[in-house]
Order: C-alpha cells, then sequence, then structure tokens
C-alpha cells in the first residue's frame, strides 16, 4: 500500500528525459535505457599512444560506445550524486559480458580505478567502485578497494588533448606488493576515452609484481572505440 501511494504521490521520473518510470526506485525509463544501449562495442580493443602509436593498455573489454545519453547518465552518475546507478550500470554490463561468452578468471580480482581523496569527498563515493561492487556480487569475485592508489593530485583529464592525458598521467597510480601478485586482476573503470589513465594504472599494478591485468569500462569514447 505504501508504495503504491508514494508512486502515485511521487511518480519516478527517468534522470535522463525526466519523463514517467515503469517501477518505484527505477531511474531510468525503457526508451531511454534502448537509446544508451544503442551501440555496444564488441571487441577487446587496446589504448594508443598518440605519440608512438603503439598499443599500449592491456586488453580493455567495453560495454557501450559513447552517446548523448550515456554523457547525461554519466553526469548524473559522477557529480550529482545518483550513486544508485552504479548498480544498475554494473548488472548491465555483468548480462552483457555474459552474453558474449565473458567468464571471469578463476581467482580474479575487480580493482576500482581510484580517484584522488579530494574527488571522493566532493562526490562521496568513487563511481568506478560502485561499478566494481555490483559486479563483484554478480559473479562473487573479490573487490579489493586498497590495492591500487592515486600517488598525487594530477589534472583533471576532460578538457586535455590526447597527449597532454598520457603525459598527465605518468606516473599517477602506485600499487601495493603482495604475496598473491599473480592473481589475475580486472581493472574497473567507468569510461576510457585514450586509454591513458588504464595504461598508468596498469603499469603500477605491473611493477608491483601483478602480471595478469586485463580493464573493464562501462563505456568509451568514440575515438578510443573507432
Amino acid at each position: 500500500m505504501f508504495r503504491f501511494l508514494a508512486t502515485l504521490l511521487y511518480p519516478p521520473l527517468c534522470v535522463v528525459c525526466e519523463g514517467s518510470t515503469p517501477r518505484l526506485g527505477e531511474l531510468i525509463c525503457s526508451r531511454c535505457w534502448k537509446r544508451a544501449r544503442h551501440d555496444p562495442v564488441s571487441e577487446v580493443l587496446f589504448g594508443r599512444d598518440p605519440r608512438s602509436h603503439r598499443d599500449m593498455t592491456p586488453a580493455v573489454h567495453v560495454g557501450w560506445s559513447w552517446n548523448d545519453t550515456w554523457e547525461i547518465l554519466l553526469h548524473k552518475f559522477k557529480y550529482q550524486g545518483y550513486a544508485r546507478l552504479g548498480t544498475t550500470f554494473g548488472s548491465e554490463l555483468a548480462e552483457l559480458l555474459e552474453a558474449r561468452g565473458y567468464r571471469p578468471d578463476a581467482g580474479m580480482k575487480l580493482v576500482p580505478m581510484p580517484v584522488t581523496g579530494t574527488r571522493r569527498r566532493e562526490r562521496g563515493y568513487n563511481q568506478a567502485e560502485l561499478l566494481a561492487r555490483a559486479l563483484s556480487r554478480r559473479w562473487d569475485v573479490e573487490l579489493d578497494t586498497k590495492l591500487l592508489a592515486r600517488s598525487g593530485a594530477s589534472r583533471s583529464q576532460t578538457k586535455l588533448k590526447p597527449a597532454e592525458r598520457w603525459k598527465n598521467v605518468k606516473g599517477a597510480f602506485f600499487a601495493r606488493e603482495e604475496r598473491e601478485a599473480r592473481r589475475p586482476i580486472l581493472l574497473v573503470d567507468d569510461v576510457v576515452t585514450t586509454g591513458a589513465t588504464l595504461h598508468a594504472a596498469s603499469e603500477a599494478l605491473r611493477e608491483a609484481g601483478h602480471e595478469k591485468v586485463r580493464c573493464l569500462a562501462l563505456v568509451c569514447s568514440t575515438r578510443f572505440c573507432s
């Protein structure tokens, strides 16, 4: 009865189009979800250094290609406090990967891309960690939020050119050495634009003895996916 009355008084609205959503608690209507998932990325990708034109990142599994709907969704997710979207995104991403035949490696750890302490305080959470947490529950895989950390504050990547992005994150991460360094790592992030951040983080993991590193991103820029 309470849920019915709540729906009448406060009808759930889509965070993208502000139209109604099917059920109380849902944040995205079916029409906007369809637009967001219009262009899935089926192949495994690699980031390429714009200076040397060499493939630099480990293999990157990607959910979908960037579009206007994802731009709104990710802005809500990262900057406007819609932390609950992390569970939705993580579940949808897991379903997509499973439909492609992806299965977690034996003994694998999920490691979210870390954010600076300032960013975490501003947002109240790390969006990559929320994604990784949803995937961890779905796959019953260990989530390790302490293995990788930022070594200092780097500039925001948002407005930087490709070559500047690679330079900006060089040496920006450090990883903890541990006895289980041979366990496979799946590094999780929300968006991959050039692959520079994933490359820098992966290098830090490898330098600490973690040899088997692969990456996973919810969305990729059209530049990275092309």
